[in-house]
């Protein structure tokens, strides 16, 4: 109905030039000029009606297509006419802006009337002038009648032009009345969906879920103070747990190295006294039978020349010293073996002991190390995502909220501190575990050399203390056979 009247409009409006002006043609040059000039207008301001017709179309059939869940705004504006999509996106984020009207129209329509009056009034100076000329020109009937002829034709041209203008004029004042009429069905129309459709996008409804949002914020504070104590507990629990079960360790590793030691000074002491006994017994029984031999031998040649008995006795004296000799050095060598194998299978298991040490060591190091990485990790993660969160939530804040926004940006710094603190404080007491452990760990090996010092230098005193009674033995059984001679002479 709209397009139908729209049209008719133009056509009358035309068809009032056209006519107007073909009345001129071949007759009357400057009505044909202004005539021409107000049909001109009547184009120009059509065609802008046309224009705003069809904006106002693009919107119209928008409006016909919006989806019940739209996602986003922009690619349902990109629909629209260019010169209607900022204020339709201000309408629906809730500013009362008016869409956009005709610009040269308004001013068209006065124009053509006043184009109306300007030929209206050329033609009566032409008029006028006729007038005056016809009367002063000649005082004949038939020069008068010819002089009154240019008057007429003036008149032609001011009434025809001021037909023309009035009728131009008020088909295009329809003509906008008609378009503003459909920009107002339209309006109301938008303002219909964005009560519906459109909800989603005002900036009433973003301050409704704002202010929702702030109100579960508030209520989740609680909440997330709890879960952030718990979190505080559970990494104390978890530092005094690692701390009790390091202590232990040691102490058990030094119940352990205590008693591994113990048992190897007892079974290099059991050796060393088995060692001896059977080397003592090993000489009584090698010098036992010699003697005895050596006796013998004597009380049967004793019967026989003192010189020979003198020789007899000197060989078997001699005899007997390079086998006590040779006895002597055996024993010594045996001793020196066993002093050596007690030596190195000390230092084998001081060595396997400090190797065990060290691989406790490193393992609760990195045990310690990996712990405190995880914690690190989980406190951070948390603390990250919880920034994360509560970026995401005051990004929706608006205007009218600053104030609760700056509040709750404050408690978020203090927890940010609070949580930075705890994770400093962890830190710390991680760092300074890992300080105690290494001192424990430089401890037990100080204590180890010291053991070795003191294993070796008891090795040394026994070894000295061994070496004055073997003495004495050889010594012993060397005297023993010129004792022999001596009672036998």
């Amino acid at each position: 109905m709209t397009r139908i009247l729209f049209a008719a409009a133009f056509l009358l409006g035309a068809a009032a030039v056209i006519w107007i002006g073909a009345g001129f043609i071949g007759n009357d040059l400057l009505a044909l000029t202004v005539t021409l000039l107000i049909g001109l207008v009547y184009a120009i301001g059509c065609l802008e009606m046309l224009q705003y017709r069809r904006a106002t179309g693009t919107l119209v059939n928008a409006l016909r297509h919006v989806p019940s869940d739209l996602p986003r705004l922009d690619p349902w504006l990109l629909k629209l006419h260019p010169a209607l999509q900022n204020a339709v996106r201000l309408r629906i984020e809730g500013e009362r802006v008016a869409l956009p009207g005709p610009v040269f129209t308004p001013y068209l329509v006065g124009l053509l009337v006043m184009l109306g009056l300007l030929g209206t009034f050329i033609g009566m100076v032409v008029t006028l002038n006729g007038a005056v000329l016809a009367l002063e020109g000649t005082t004949e009937l038939q020069a008068m009648r010819a002089g009154l002829a240019t008057p007429i034709k003036g008149l032609g041209l001011a009434f025809g032009t001021s037909v023309a203008g009035v009728a131009a004029s008020a088909m295009l004042g329809l003509i906008s009345t008609i378009s503003r009429r459909e920009r107002m069905q339209a309006s109301a129309s938008l303002d219909q969906s964005i009560a519906a459709e459109f909800r989603g996008f005002s900036l009433q409804h973003n301050r409704q879920e704002t202010y929702k949002a702030m109100q579960y914020q508030a209520q989740a504070l609680p909440q997330v103070a709890e879960r952030l104590q718990y979190m505080a507990q559970q990494i104390e629990s978890m530092t005094r747990a690692m701390t009790d079960a390091v202590q232990q360790g040691q102490v058990q590793f030094q119940d352990t190295a205590t008693q591994r030691f113990s048992e190897l000074a007892a079974a290099v002491e059991t050796s060393l006294k088995t060692s001896l006994a059977e080397s003592a017994r090993l000489v009584g029984d090698s010098i036992q039978p010699l003697v005895e031999a050596t006796v013998a031998t004597v009380a049967q040649q004793s019967q026989q020349a003192q010189q020979n008995l003198q020789d007899q006795t000197q060989a078997c004296l001699q005899t007997a010293t390079d086998r006590f000799a040779d006895t002597a050095v055996t024993v010594g060598q045996a001793w020196q073996s066993g002093l050596q194998a007690a030596s190195d299978s000390l230092v084998a298991h001081w060595q396997e002991n400090s190797k065990q040490l060290q691989a406790l060591q490193r393992q609760a190091l990195e045990d310690l190390n990996a712990r405190a990485d995880r914690v690190t990790h989980a406190a951070e993660h948390s603390s990250t995502r919880l920034l994360q969160e509560w970026t995401q939530v005051l990004d929706r804040t608006s205007d009218l909220v600053d104030a609760r926004l700056q509040t709750e940006t404050q408690w978020l710094e203090q927890q940010n501190g609070r949580m930075e603190q705890l994770v400093e404080t962890v830190r710390q007491e991680l760092s300074a575990l890992r300080a105690e452990e290494s001192h424990r760990a430089a401890a037990a090996v100080e204590r180890l050399a010291d053991l070795e010092s003191t294993v070796a230098g008891h090795l040394t005193q026994l070894g000295s203390a061994l070496e004055s009674p073997m003495l004495q033995l050889i010594e012993t059984a060397s005297q023993a056979p010129k004792a022999a001679a001596e009672v036998l002479e």
